[in-house]
């Protein structure tokens, strides 16, 4: 039996929608950017802007490719229906946002909010790269974000 994620027979779709903390119940996927970025690159994907120069590591749209491939490899392990997801570079800012600045500028004032998002969710999903992390250690890469 192979992962339904490299199926190309295997279809999902994606619809963002406001958080308001009255959703009902949520999985917030929580990762540190260096986890995603490895997972990236075994999948054999290819950053779209390797010089990004919007003072950032990575561009908008390569945040939210690294972020797709996340929710991919999520889905893939899940049952198949409809989950609602909150995850961060989709929920950030206005996922028909291409302005890397207005997409900032949104991403300012959702950040505030993200105790809350992860305080609600009816469980938090987290990817580190480290093997048997216990995710509590100064040098895993996701308590080491300003959140955790």
């Amino acid at each position: 039996m192979g992962n339904k994620a490299h199926d190309p027979q295997w279809t999902y779709s994606v619809v963002q929608i406001p958080w308001t903390g009255a959703v009902g119940e949520y999985t917030a996927l929580s990762y540190a950017m260096e986890s995603a970025r490895q997972l990236f690159d075994l999948a054999g994907r290819r950053l779209q802007d390797p010089e990004n120069a919007n003072g950032r590591r990575y561009s908008l749209r390569d945040r939210r490719s690294i972020a797709e491939l996340m929710l991919i490899e999520y889905a893939a392990g899940r049952p198949d229906g409809v989950e609602y997801v909150w995850l961060d570079e989709f929920c950030l800012s206005d996922a028909n946002q291409q302005n890397e600045r207005l997409a900032e500028e949104q991403r300012v004032e959702e950040v505030g909010r993200l105790a809350d998002i992860f305080r609600a969710a009816s469980q938090v999903c987290v990817f580190c790269h480290l093997p048997e992390c216990s995710h509590t250690d100064p040098n895993c890469p996701w308590s080491t974000r300003i959140f955790t």
